[in-house]
C-alpha cells in the first residue's frame, strides 16, 4: 500500500468547493437554456452534464495528480482482480435492495412528520439512443468523476487524520453535495461502503465499480418498473404517500424482516470483496485543527451545499 504523500487537506477542499460551485453554474446554465426555443433538451442536459462533470470534477483532480510526486497512484488507480470486481457488482446490486427499502421507513417518516415528498422519477426516454445517454449522466458519469473527487482526493487527504474520521467525513461531503433530503439514506449508506472498499482493497477502481452499477441498477429497475404501469397508474400511485402504496402500516412493518436480511447479505458481501484486503487506519497521531484558509473553504463549500437542502426542505416541507 502506497504511503500518503498525496493531495494536502487544503487542496482538496478546494476541489469539493469547485464542485459545489460547478452545480451553481450548472443551474444557471440549464436555467439559460430551458429558454431557448427549438432546443433539444435531451441532447443539451447530456452535454451540460458532461461539462460539469468533466470540468469542474474529473479535470481538476487528474490534472492535481499528475502534477504530484505519486501521479496517479496517489488516486488508487490501481487494478482489481475480476473476480474482486464481480464481487462488487453484487454487493452494489444487495446495497442498492437495501437501500429502497430503508428509503421506504425514511418517506413514512418524512410524512410522518409533516412532509410531501416530490416526484423524483427519472427521465425514461423512448429511444434506445436516449436511454443510453441517460445511463451515460445518471451511472458512467457519476461512478468515474464523483469517485475520483470524493474517494480519490477526498479520501487521500482526510485519511492523514485516520482512517475511520476519512471515511465519514467523506460521506457526509458526499451527501451534502448531492443536497437532497429524500436521498440520504442512499448517499450515506452507498458513500460509506464505498469509502471502506477503497481502503481496504487501496483501488478506486472498487468504488467506481461499485458506483456504476448501483446507478446504473437503479435506473433500469425503474425504467422497467415505469413500463409495467399505464399513465393513469403511474398518477395513482405518485398521488398515495408511502404507508398506503404498502397497504397500510402493517405493510411497511413487513418490510423488517426483508430490511434485515439485505443488511446481513450486504455485509457478508462486504466482507468477501474486502477478505484480505488493507485494515482500515486509525491515525496514531492527535489531529491539529485545520488552518484557517482550508476552514473556510469547506465551509464556503458546505454553504453552497445548504442552500440546496434549504430549497429542498421547503419544496417537502412547504417552508
Amino acid at each position: 500500500m502506497c504511503e500518503n504523500r498525496g493531495i494536502s487537506l487544503f487542496r482538496a477542499n478546494a476541489l469539493y468547493l469547485l464542485a459545489a460551485a460547478g452545480l451553481v453554474i450548472l443551474d444557471l446554465a440549464a436555467a439559460l437554456l430551458s429558454s431557448v426555443r427549438g432546443l433539444n433538451t435531451t441532447v443539451a442536459s447530456a452535454m451540460l452534464s458532461v461539462g460539469y462533470y468533466a470540468l469542474f470534477l474529473g479535470a481538476p483532480v487528474l490534472l492535481g495528480a499528475a502534477r504530484r510526486d505519486q501521479g496517479l497512484d496517489g488516486l488508487r488507480l490501481l487494478p482489481i482482480p475480476l473476480s474482486r470486481a464481480l464481487l462488487i457488482a453484487l454487493l452494489a446490486a444487495a446495497t442498492l435492495i437495501l437501500v429502497s427499502i430503508v428509503s421506504m421507513w425514511f418517506l413514512a417518516l418524512v410524512e410522518a412528520v409533516g412532509g410531501v415528498p416530490y416526484e423524483t422519477a427519472l427521465p425514461m426516454p423512448a429511444s434506445r439512443a436516449g436511454i443510453a445517454g441517460m445511463v451515460l449522466q445518471i451511472a458512467v458519469l457519476p461512478g468515474i468523476f464523483e469517485e475520483l473527487l470524493f474517494r480519490g482526493a477526498l479520501l487521500r487527504a482526510w485519511e492523514k487524520r485516520g482512517g475511520g474520521y476519512a471515511v465519514a467525513v467523506t460521506t457526509l461531503l458526499f451527501a451534502a453535495l448531492h443536497g437532497t433530503i429524500l436521498g440520504l439514506p442512499s448517499q450515506l449508506i452507498s458513500g460509506a461502503i464505498m469509502a471502506l472498499l477503497v481502503l481496504r482493497l487501496n483501488s478506486l477502481y472498487a468504488s467506481m465499480i461499485f458506483h456504476t452499477v448501483y446507478n446504473g441498477l437503479n435506473y433500469g429497475i425503474a425504467l422497467y418498473a415505469q413500463s409495467l404501469l399505464t399513465p393513469a397508474e403511474s398518477e395513482a400511485v405518485a398521488a398515495m404517500s408511502t404507508v398506503e402504496s404498502l397497504g397500510g402500516a402493517f405493510g411497511l412493518l413487513t418490510l423488517v424482516p426483508s430490511m434485515l436480511l439485505f443488511a446481513l447479505l450486504t455485509y457478508f458481501l462486504y466482507r468477501a470483496c474486502v477478505r484480505w484486503g488493507y485494515p482500515v487506519l486509525q491515525s496514531a497521531t492527535r489531529r491539529t485543527p485545520m488552518d484557517w484558509k482550508t476552514l473556510a473553504v469547506l465551509i464556503s463549500a458546505l454553504v453552497t451545499c445548504a442552500v440546496y437542502y434549504v430549497l429542498d426542505g421547503i419544496a417537502i416541507f412547504g417552508g
